[in-house]
């Protein structure tokens, strides 16, 4: 952390939905270091385990950036200098903006939080997943991409870099369509010939009552808009109304 930039902390988030063996703060996403530290405390441990999928026996085929569902990172401690670098002035007297104060004028003040996402993007873009795309590759592994929800990127810049552009739809929960269209256009324009699609997610109170003929509509509407790999990301025991997703 630099001289100054007092103040910085955690937001306190941590992962979900997922086992107590998982849980943990999430990364630093504009320091390349920190996906390097990840890489080799978790993916390299795997691949020492069971190798790649050049492993004639099987092994790991793919690494996977899910959904971003943990809030908008807008500081690290090499941010204020990115900034400068990138932006050619000090950020340091317009950070009341971050709180929703004006500094100067509304238009000083929007122009100065523009620059900021503008940053959030570019070190993202640049040190974790166009990164995190050279570590898998690296290792023999391709890579797939959910690029939405509360990340502080544009979806289609955060997609572009997959191997696979993934998006996901729930049969009982959220609407998440818009990430079916987001990743069939990232396909399309990038020449990726696989659109994975996160298949049927459901929240609890669905129970597994849904049968195939349910489905199908869903399915077909999936197919149809884009999509031509189903994934199930997880499913698990109910133990109450934070259960995980299926």
């Amino acid at each position: 952390m630099d001289d100054h930039a007092a103040g910085l902390h955690l937001t306190g988030q941590t992962t979900r939905p997922a086992p107590e063996p998982g849980l943990g703060l999430e990364t630093d996403k504009f320091d390349r270091a920190a996906l390097d530290a990840h890489f080799a405390a978790f993916t390299e441990k795997l691949l020492a385990k069971v190798g790649s999928h050049t492993n004639a026996e099987g092994g790991l085929t793919m690494e996977h950036f899910d959904s971003w569902e943990m809030g908008a990172q807008n500081w690290s401690p090499n941010f204020s200098k990115e900034f400068w670098k990138r932006r050619g002035y000090d950020p340091l007297k317009y950070l009341p903006a971050y709180t929703g104060r004006v500094v100067g004028s509304d238009e000083i003040s929007e122009r100065f939080l523009w620059d900021v996402r503008q940053t959030a993007q570019e070190l993202v873009f640049e040190n974790h997943i166009s990164h995190l795309a050279e570590l898998a590759h690296q290792h023999g592994l391709t890579l797939s991409v959910e690029p939405y929800d509360l990340n502080p990127c544009g979806d289609l810049s955060l997609g572009r870099v997959a191997d696979v552009p993934q998006c996901e739809f729930w049969y009982l929960g959220f609407n998440t369509f818009y990430s079916v269209i987001e990743a069939a256009s990232i396909a399309h324009t990038c020449g990726r010939p696989m659109v994975a699609g996160e298949a049927f997610t459901s929240e609890p109170g669905e129970n597994w009552k849904a049968d195939p003929a349910a489905l199908k509509p869903l399915g077909d509407w999936a197919f149809c808009a884009g999509v031509n790999r189903f994934d199930f990301t997880a499913f698990r025991r109910s133990r109450g109304p934070t259960a995980g997703r299926a």
